[in-house]
C-alpha cells in the first residue's frame, strides 16, 4: 500500500494541485452554469399552456377571454354565451352581429323570460312573441280591428260595432250573444237553447233544483231528484228517494217503514180500532166486527180472518147422509174445497158406479122439483184434459154425461154432477167454469 506524503495531502486540501515533478499546478477559472428549464407547450399559441387550457386547440377558448355569442366557452367557465341569454329563456339576445338564433329568432328583450320567439302574445302593450307586432296589431281577418281590439281575430264578420244576429254568437264583441233576443237577461236566447226565455232561472246554463220545472232545459224537469225512478221526487214528497216502494201513493204495510211518506210508520195499522191491526192478521181493518179470534156469521163475510167465510155448517143449509154432507147453499169450486176442508171432510170423490148412483140420487130427493148441479171433487185445472180427484185418487170410474166433457176453450176446469136429474138421469157428469156457483158434497172421515 502506498501512503501519500503529508505535505502533499495538506496541498490538495488547499484545492492546490502539485505534480510529483514539483513543478508549480495551475488552476483553472470559476464559472455559474445557466438555469435548466423545460420547453412549455401551447398548442393553439393563445399564450396559455396546454395543461392550463380547456381547450388547447382553439385559441378562442382560454381562461380570461372574451365571452362572445358562439356557441362556445370563450371564457373556460364551464357557461357558454352566459351573457347573451340573461332572462335563461334559451334565446340569445342580438348585442352582437354574431349572436346565435337557435334556429328560430332572437330575443327581443333579454330580461324578460316571458318575451321570446315562442312566447305567447297577450294584450298587454308588450311584442310578447318577438315578431314585431305589439299585441298582434296584424289584423288577421282583415276586418279593421287587431286581434286584442277584438273578440275574434279569425272571423271578418265578428268585431266591436257589428249588428247583433240571432245565431248564438257575439257578434258586436260585447260580452253577450243575441242580447237583443234574450228576454229575460240569462245570456241566453232561444236560438241558444232557452227552453224558458221569460225566467231567469230557465236556461242551458241553470243547475237542476227540486221545483217541478225543466231549470236546465234537457227537456226534463226534476231528473236529479227521483233516483228510484217510482214517479215522486224529493220535492213531491218522497221520503226515500232510493227505494221505490216508499212514496206518496204507497199503501201502508208491515214493514217498519213509512212506506207511504206521511211521516208515520204503520199509520194504517188497526184503522177500526178492533184490538188487532193487519199486522197481526186484520183481515179488513176497517171492520170492526171482522178480526182474528172474532164469531164467524153467515153473512158472506170472513168475519174470522182465516181464510173462510160463513163455515159454520148452519150457514149452508147441509144435510148429513151417512158419511157425506150435502149443502144446498151455493158458492163456486174453490170455495166449496175450503167449506169441506173446514167441515172436516174433502169434495166428494167417486170411484164406482154405486157411489155415484147414491150421491146422484140423494142429491136429487133434497133438491125439490128443480134438482140443480153439485160440486163433485174432480178437475182439470192442473193440465187441460187431464181429470184428477181432490185427494190425488187415480181416475178410474167415470160418470160422464153423453158429449161430455165438452170444454174446448179450456174454461170449464171442474166438475159436476146430476146434469140430467131433472130427467130421471141422476149421477151424470159435466165439466162447468169453477166460478159458477153450486150446492156441493162433502165426503167427511
Amino acid at each position: 500500500m502506498n501512503w501519500l506524503p503529508v505535505s502533499l495531502l495538506l496541498l490538495v486540501a488547499c484545492g492546490k494541485t502539485t505534480v510529483e515533478t514539483g513543478e508549480p499546478a495551475t488552476t483553472p477559472p470559476t464559472t455559474t452554469p445557466p438555469p435548466t428549464t423545460e420547453p412549455i407547450d401551447d398548442t393553439d399559441g393563445d399564450g396559455v399552456a396546454d395543461v392550463y387550457d380547456c381547450a388547447p386547440t382553439d385559441a378562442r377558448v382560454y381562461a380570461g377571454a372574451h365571452e362572445f355569442c358562439d356557441g362556445l366557452d370563450n371564457d373556460c367557465d364551464s357557461f357558454v354565451d352566459e351573457t347573451f341569454d340573461l332572462d335563461a329563456d334559451g334565446f340569445f339576445a342580438a348585442d352582437e352581429a354574431d349572436c346565435r338564433a337557435a334556429g328560430i329568432g332572437l330575443d327581443c328583450d333579454d330580461s324578460d323570460g316571458l318575451v321570446n320567439p315562442l312566447g305567447v302574445e297577450v294584450c298587454d302593450g308588450v311584442d310578447n312573441d318577438c315578431s314585431g307586432f305589439v299585441d298582434d296589431a296584424r289584423d288577421a281577418d282583415g276586418d279593421g280591428f287587431g286581434a286584442c281590439e277584438e273578440c275574434d281575430d279569425g272571423d271578418p264578420f265578428i268585431f266591436p260595432g257589428q249588428l247583433e244576429a240571432h245565431d248564438g254568437i257575439d257578434n258586436d264583441c260585447s260580452g253577450l250573444a243575441d242580447e237583443p233576443w234574450d228576454g229575460d237577461g240569462d245570456g241566453w236566447s232561444p236560438v241558444m237553447g232557452d227552453c224558458n226565455d221569460y225566467d231567469p232561472y230557465n236556461s242551458p246554463g241553470t243547475p237542476e233544483i227540486c221545483d217541478g220545472r225543466d231549470n236546465d232545459c234537457d227537456a226534463i224537469a226534476d231528473e236529479d231528484f227521483d233516483l228510484d225512478l217510482d214517479g215522486f221526487t224529493t220535492c213531491q214528497g218522497d221520503c226515500d228517494d232510493d227505494n221505490d216502494a216508499v212514496r206518496p201513493d204507497a199503501e201502508e204495510i208491515c214493514d217498519d217503514l213509512d212506506t207511504d211518506c206521511d211521516g208515520v210508520i204503520q199509520d194504517r195499522l188497526d184503522e177500526d180500532a178492533d184490538g188487532t191491526d193487519i199486522c197481526a192478521g186484520d183481515c179488513d181493518d176497517l171492520a170492526p166486527t171482522v178480526h182474528v179470534g172474532a164469531a164467524d156469521t153467515c153473512n158472506d163475510v170472513d168475519d174470522d180472518c182465516d181464510g173462510v167465510a160463513d163455515e159454520d155448517v148452519g150457514c149452508w143449509d147441509c144435510t148429513t147422509n151417512g158419511d157425506r154432507l150435502y149443502c144446498e147453499a151455493t158458492t163456486n169450486w174453490e170455495a166449496a174445497v175450503d167449506l169441506c176442508d173446514v167441515f172436516g171432510g174433502s169434495l166428494a170423490v167417486i170411484t164406482s158406479a154405486e157411489e155415484n148412483t147414491e150421491i146422484g140420487d140423494f142429491a136429487k130427493s133434497i133438491g125439490g122439483s128443480n134438482p140443480p148441479q153439485w160440486w163433485i171433487g174432480l178437475g182439470d185445472a192442473a193440465v187441460e184434459g187431464t181429470y184428477e180427484w181432490i185427494d190425488g185418487t187415480p181416475l178410474g170410474f167415470t160418470g160422464w154425461a153423453s158429449g161430455q166433457p165438452n170444454d174446448v176453450a179450456g174454461t170449464a176446469n171442474c166438475v159436476e154432477t146430476n146434469l140430467n136429474a131433472r130427467t130421471q138421469a141422476t149421477g151424470q157428469w159435466n165439466d162447468e167454469s169453477c166460478t159458477v156457483n153450486n150446492p156441493f158434497v162433502c165426503e167427511l172421515p
